[in-house]
């Protein structure tokens, strides 16, 4: 697929990174990113002939890291790493014969005490305290301290998504077993695909979804449709692009099982 990468047609030029462009959707785009878009929709097209019950929808939260502007392409290589190790010992394991094609994505979320219960609860599961931005059991007295912290601080939060082809394993089991290797609330989802849609319309909606690559804060948390809100501040875009430049969005997508 060949783009013009046309300001006008296409959105807002960043002028830090001559080829990456925000789209009127607050996506990024990208020659690189559009390659990562095609692999991903092939990749997530080798499900295409598996019955639709067979098939799952899976989004882990790798981690929650309290960050500052800069590249953090070493913390989303570190949890990328976790997250695919632990995929495959478990896999090998106890879930044999598993297929999964996903997409590694990172977000920023905002310390605040306002943020949702099920966000709150999944964050402290992995040793962050939503409303500060800091480690779970330090928690800071000064409310001018605090309100300073959380202006320059963010959390990054890697995750991973992807279809997974069950074969023989249930959807009560498969979900376990992730559950079991990414331990804490509200850390591991798994859904069915749409019954009404056919397999290859949920597999291209999907792909596209995974591959996102939206830099705007979102309320997404549970069953909630995600609903995306402002971009993210200029520091902020230029240190989510750099991360993901430094890493390589190539790298993003994750296929295990044969094809």
């Amino acid at each position: 697929m060949n783009r013009n990468y046309d300001t006008q047609r296409q959105g807002v030029a960043l002028p830090m990174h001559s080829k990456w462009r925000i789209d009127t959707g607050k996506g990024l785009i990208a020659p690189e990113i559009e390659e990562l878009r095609r692999n991903t929709l092939q990749a997530y097209m080798q499900f295409g002939r598996v019955p639709a019950d067979r098939l799952m929808w899976l989004t882990i939260i790798s981690a929650a890291i309290v960050v500052t502007p800069g590249n953090h392409a070493s913390h989303l290589a570190s949890a990328v790493r976790e997250t695919e190790e632990k995929i495959i010992a478990r896999c090998r394991r106890r879930l044999p014969g598993l297929r999964i094609r996903g997409v590694h994505e990172v977000d920023l979320l905002t310390p605040s005490s306002h943020m949702g219960t099920h966000k709150v609860k999944m964050l402290k599961s992995l040793g962050v305290d939503a409303a500060f931005g800091r480690d779970a059991g330090n928690i800071g007295h000064d409310d001018d301290r605090d309100s300073q912290h959380q202006s320059s601080t963010r959390i990054l939060l890697p995750h991973f998504h992807a279809v997974v082809d069950r074969r023989e394993h249930s959807a009560a089991r498969v979900a376990d077993e992730f559950r079991s290797a990414f331990p804490g609330s509200w850390r591991t989802l798994a859904k069915s695909l749409y019954s009404h849609q056919t397999v290859t319309f949920n597999l291209s909606n999907l792909a596209g979804y995974s591959t996102k690559m939206k830099v705007a804060y979102n309320d997404s948390m549970g069953d909630r449709n995600t609903k995306f809100f402002n971009l993210y501040e200029p520091e902020w875009r230029d240190s989510i692009i750099a991360t993901l430049q430094t890493f390589g969005t190539q790298r993003l997508l994750y296929q295990y099982g044969r094809s």
